[in-house]
């Protein structure tokens, strides 16, 4: 009896779940895989569209004026972050549709990302728990983080959606390096790795999780493979075996490519700051460790401004809704048989953002940096991934039993799709509805007032805080582009270095015209005086917002006094 009723429950979850995307390798479905892509950008131009742009700042346009102006291999003054969007866009033109295109690019990626990672743990109807935890992530993280993860300087979701895809083309057993196959994952882990190095810390744990906590353990091995004489089966051996049983590639050839991709990316980063940054004044990355007592005290940290800054509430309610769903799926009799599945791949996911968590703490760069949140978008994005997961199974079942009840022609339709235009409806009523003015106004809000008055005096550069430089430079050939007139502005400040070559043909020390803000510190004012070598300043005016800085030549010329 209890034979023929486990049966009978298999069947009728068959049919329940028939509807929903087909999962396993990424070959199959491919058609609902298809569909939710092309869905996928349509939700990623809605969001793009939306109160989103609001949040752009300096760190997200000065990929834009790379594309403008200057292109480097990497972000300007460092070496860890690559161009990859800023040289798709670098074609175009106008500015703010370089802002726009390349947003779109980067929020498609990170949606692309989730999808990717959940097929390559193999879980069942990937497409549909991609999207829940979409919505979850919107709901979760408050709009500037969501926009950290998106389209922040890190381009998380540029180099997820490449590293996933590395992954997903290596995922075959005995796979050659050096075949077609192979070269291609080799090439999109490069890549991935080139857009962000952090990411090995995302890929090595995910792929290492997946065996460890997807092998099937009991199935594939035999006391004789465990045992050795009449000993007793070590600790190691049996994680050892279940590596070996739990993964579908050849999991060391895997991890040699993620690993040789990142050391590659690390050569060429320290090539590259050697030779062109480091004559500029740049220093180099710090990619060493804490010593090993201070790891504790540094995690603590990371967490203690993680919990600040990504709000309490928020945090501890998505929680207490991932076990309650959780619980309640595992509870119910007809989601049990998808709980199993999708508790492993939660466990994958969850194990692997602690990995990158003390990965990330443990960074002697990220110490430099006092610990900063930003560094835990990542991890928190795997963290509801896994989540999402594991509360999923209890809506996928609803979503199964409603569909059971559709008439025939409806049945087709699968939930990938069917999720699509949900998370556009969740991104329509927490974001609002698209809007192509949202970012031209954003920048006239914050910025434009300066810029108007540092174009009326004619000036040359702008010196100043990083974060009111380069908007106010973008929004000045945002300003060019419209009005047809090209008076070139540019930033002496942070990352001001990559470009200083252009404008020290262009303009000779005579004819500077350095306006400074008024909340300029006077520390900033001595350091980038310091840092780009200029030559003696004073105050030839004070405006509303700006004062206007020349070269003492003209000072001498005109015979004032120094004021």
């Amino acid at each position: 009896m209890g034979h023929l009723h486990n049966t009978v429950v298999r069947r009728n979850l068959a049919k329940t779940h028939r509807f929903l995307p087909s999962t396993g390798t990424p070959t199959r479905g491919s058609s609902g895989a298809l569909a939710i892509c092309v869905l996928l950008a349509l939700a990623a131009y809605w969001l793009n569209l939306t109160s989103l742009q609001q949040h752009h700042n300096a760190d997200s346009l000065v990929p834009a004026l790379m594309s403008i102006d200057y292109l480097t291999p990497f972000y300007w003054g460092q070496e860890r972050v690559g161009a990859f969007s800023s040289v798709l866009v670098a074609s175009i033109d106008d500015p703010l549709r370089v802002v726009l295109v390349r947003s779109w690019i980067s929020i498609f990626c990170g949606m692309l990302a989730l999808c990717g990672i959940l097929a390559y743990l193999r879980v069942r109807n990937w497409g549909a728990k991609a999207l829940v935890a979409l919505i979850a992530l919107l709901l979760i993280l408050s709009p500037p983080r969501v926009f950290s993860f998106f389209v922040g300087q890190y381009l998380y979701g540029e180099s997820l959606a490449l590293g996933a895809g590395a992954l997903l083309l290596l995922d075959q057993r005995r796979i050659r390096l050096l075949s077609a196959r192979g070269v291609a994952g080799l090439a999109l882990l490069l890549l991935a790795h080139w857009v962000n190095l952090a990411v090995m810390g995302a890929l090595l744990p995910i792929v290492v999780m997946r065996a460890l906590l997807q092998g099937s353990f009991k199935r594939h091995t035999t006391p004789r493979q465990l045992t050795f004489s009449f000993a007793k089966p070590s600790l190691r051996t049996r994680l050892l075996c279940r590596l070996e049983a739990g993964s579908s590639a050849d999991l060391s050839r895997v991890v040699v490519a993620i690993l040789l991709a990142w050391a590659t990316n690390i050569l060429f980063a320290r090539i590259y700051q050697s030779v062109l940054e480091g004559p500029l004044g740049i220093p180099a990355t710090d990619f060493g460790f804490l010593s090993p007592g201070r790891w504790p005290e540094a995690l603590g940290a990371l967490f203690a401004e993680t919990w600040k800054d990504f709000g309490r509430q928020r945090l501890v309610v998505a929680l207490s809704a991932a076990v309650v769903l959780g619980v309640v799926s595992w509870l119910w009799r007809g989601s049990r048989e998808l709980m199993s599945e999708a508790g492993r791949a939660a466990g994958v996911l969850l194990a692997s953002a602690f990995a990158y968590t003390c990965l990330v703490a443990a960074n002697a760069h990220v110490a430099l940096n006092a610990f900063n949140s930003r560094y835990m978008t990542l991890p928190l994005a795997l963290a509801i991934l896994g989540a999402s997961c594991f509360a999923s199974p209890l809506v996928e079942h609803g979503l199964g039993v409603i569909a059971t009840r559709l008439p025939l022609e409806l049945r087709r339709y699968r939930a990938g799709p069917a999720s699509v235009v949900v998370l556009i409806g969740a991104i329509g009523a927490l974001y609002g509805w698209p809007q192509t003015n949202v970012l031209s106004e954003h920048l006239e809000r914050n910025w434009g007032a300066l810029t108007r008055e540092a174009r009326a005096v004619q000036c040359t550069h702008l010196l100043g805080s990083y974060w009111t430089v380069w908007p106010s430079i973008f929004l000045s050939r945002v300003m060019d582009q419209k009005t047809g007139k090209h008076r070139p502005l540019w930033g002496l400040t942070h990352r001001g270095k990559a470009t200083e070559h252009q404008w020290r043909l262009r303009f000779p020390d005579s004819a500077l015209r350095i306006c400074v803000p008024h909340d300029t510190s006077t520390r900033d004012r001595r350091f980038f005086r310091a840092h780009f070598k200029l030559p003696p300043l004073f105050r030839a005016s004070r405006y509303k917002r700006i004062d206007l800085f020349l070269p003492t030549v003209h000072q001498q010329n005109s015979g004032k006094p120094r004021r």
